[in-house]
């Protein structure tokens, strides 16, 4: 686990005793209580027969192993390439895909075959700008998500962040059979677009029933930016809140389902941001009749939310598409919508983007040396 905080050094006592009292805190299980059914994992044998496994899962290119960026990234707002370190030089990939990290690794002529744990820890994931300005560096082990099953009874393990836990099954088949029926087929255009901005003004017009409010924002006065969603109709006299996300990343799909939680506590909650939703479907809508159609079930509270994943993967899979701990925040999503009486669904967009080639650096003609090359390999 890793903190980010600014505070000064003066602070920085005060800060540790506060993280050392949440640390020892088991407040958490009041939120998360489903938390008692996934054990991290501390056995050595464990981990070795665990780390084979991953390690075979590399070498054979096996489905089911995903690579990552372990961090939020607004995807909007944040220009950012990546690069690979640890076993040569590396060209800026506009797009995160374990098929890059091959590639990567092929064009420096190393044996994927002889891949060890120690590499995956060596090599890094970096973030940087088009001028290979680093951003932030990730190793590779740090970035896979995967999971597993081991022993007689085949119980379920998953590596996130470079760390393992076992999973209770029942568990896993509870989240399965909670969130395989909320997912629907959305009937939304195929992804062909530059990010997911583009796709939503692409798609969401009045003259299609939809409506854009991505970058909008319904917060009370003085408080931090909430959009309402990324597009916006209705259905059955309901008022229907679509959030779209271009990933399947835990840490990308945990923020996506957070959003639509605090969009309708903010609409179950405060006037204003009625007030201010009323005020940008008036504004979006291409005629006053349209805009009072749009509006007729909001006053009511009668709301739905929609997750729209944009993705690569099989639909058909439903939520085994989604990595355990987004599973979680789904779950936990879900658990919390019903009780503010709200439809939850979520289902999958069809990528059809293609996959972008790497390039070399702009302003000079050559393959990109990644910044932390050196320092990798000195250590």
């Amino acid at each position: 686990m890793s903190i980010k905080s600014t505070a000064s050094p003066e602070a920085l006592l005060g800060l540790c005793r506060r993280l050392l009292g949440l640390y020892q805190s088991e407040e958490y299980r009041k939120t998360f209580t489903d938390i008692q059914n996934i054990i991290p994992v501390n056995d050595p044998n464990e981990l070795d027969e665990l780390g084979g496994a991953l390690v075979n899962a590399v070498r054979t290119k096996e489905e089911g192993l995903y690579l990552t960026i372990p961090d939020i990234i607004d995807y909007q707002k944040d220009a950012y390439y990546a690069s690979f370190s640890g076993a040569g030089k590396s060209l800026l990939y506009p797009d995160v895909y374990l098929d890059v990290y091959y590639e990567y690794l092929n064009s420096n002529g190393f044996d994927l075959s002889q891949i060890t744990q120690d590499d995956l820890r060596k090599h890094g994931l970096n973030l940087v700008d088009e001028d290979n300005n680093s951003r932030e560096r990730f190793s590779i082990m740090n970035s896979l998500i995967f999971e597993t099953s081991l022993g007689k009874q085949k119980q379920t393990y998953h590596l996130t962040d470079g760390k393992w836990y076992r999973v209770e099954n029942s568990y896993l088949a509870k989240m399965r059979s909670t969130l395989d029926p909320l997912c629907v087929d959305l009937h939304l255009p195929a992804f062909v677009h530059e990010d997911e901005g583009e796709y939503n003004r692409a798609f969401a017009t009045d003259e299609e029933g939809f409506l854009c409010l991505d970058m909008t924002n319904i917060s009370p006065d003085g408080q931090s930016q909430i959009e309402p969603c990324d597009f916006y109709t209705t259905r059955d006299q309901t008022s229907v809140f679509y959030h779209i996300k271009r990933s399947t990343h835990s840490s990308q799909l945990s923020h996506l389902f957070n959003q639509g939680m605090n969009s309708i506590e903010v609409l179950k909650t405060e006037q204003q941001s009625i007030e201010k939703l009323i005020a940008l479907i008036e504004a979006a809508a291409e005629s006053k009749q349209a805009a009072e159609t749009f509006c007729e079930p909001i006053t009511s509270h009668t709301f739905a939310v929609v997750y729209g994943i944009i993705t690569h993967k099989d639909p058909g899979a439903k939520s085994l598409n989604l990595p355990l701990f987004s599973r979680i925040s789904l779950m936990r999503s879900v658990r919390w919508l019903r009780v503010a009486e709200t439809i939850c669904n979520f289902g999958f967009i069809a990528d059809n983007s293609g996959k972008k080639e790497g390039i070399t650096k702009k302003r000079k003609r050559r393959l990109v040396e990644p910044v932390l090359e050196q320092e990798l390999q000195d250590n």
